[in-house]
């Protein structure tokens, strides 16, 4: 799949953006649904589910925070945050509270469990990580890591035309 491509490279081939498409999209298709699929098996180990741990992250840094916060945060819809926030409720990882100066506003906490559940979750990115880079260099890592960054910003772009800069 990708040996055209670097045989092309190798040969100073000129390759518009366009000729890599079918190979890079399979492979970062393949990337995302891989990374997805270990992932949720690491974490029901703990009896956490791939999207709590975003919202887990972002308690952790700032315990207490009102749900339409968390929504902007996470980029996800507040009803997508609510059945996030029950579920870890039924869970015992978070509670819910009125705020006690709007009572418009319902703030997430993490209890005690949630606290206690930040070190297996870090461990199991960790170990996700050594799953991913086995057999990578420190340069091969830092590419990679650069790559990557490259290819969000480009995603990212308001679709002007304009690339974000390095």
């Amino acid at each position: 799949m990708i040996s055209r491509l670097r045989i092309m490279a190798a040969k100073g081939t000129a390759v518009s953006q366009s000729e890599h498409f079918p190979e890079v999209n399979q492979l970062v298709g393949r990337l995302c649904h891989r990374h997805f699929e270990r992932a949720n098996g690491l974490l029901s180990r703990i009896g956490v589910y791939r999207g709590q741990p975003p919202l887990l992250h972002a308690l952790w840094e700032c315990d207490g925070l009102p749900q339409a916060t968390l929504s902007a945060r996470l980029g996800v819809s507040p009803a997508t945050v609510s059945k996030m926030v029950q579920r870890m409720e039924r869970a015992g990882l978070v509670q819910r509270r009125d705020d006690p100066s709007d009572s418009r506003l319902s703030r997430v906490f993490l209890t005690q469990e949630g606290w206690a559940i930040r070190e297996r979750v870090h461990g199991i990115w960790a170990e996700l990580a050594d799953i991913m880079l086995r057999g990578f260099s420190g340069d091969e890592v830092e590419l990679l890591e650069a790559l990557l960054t490259r290819l969000c910003k480009n995603l990212e772009h308001d679709g002007d035309g304009d690339l974000p800069s390095d």
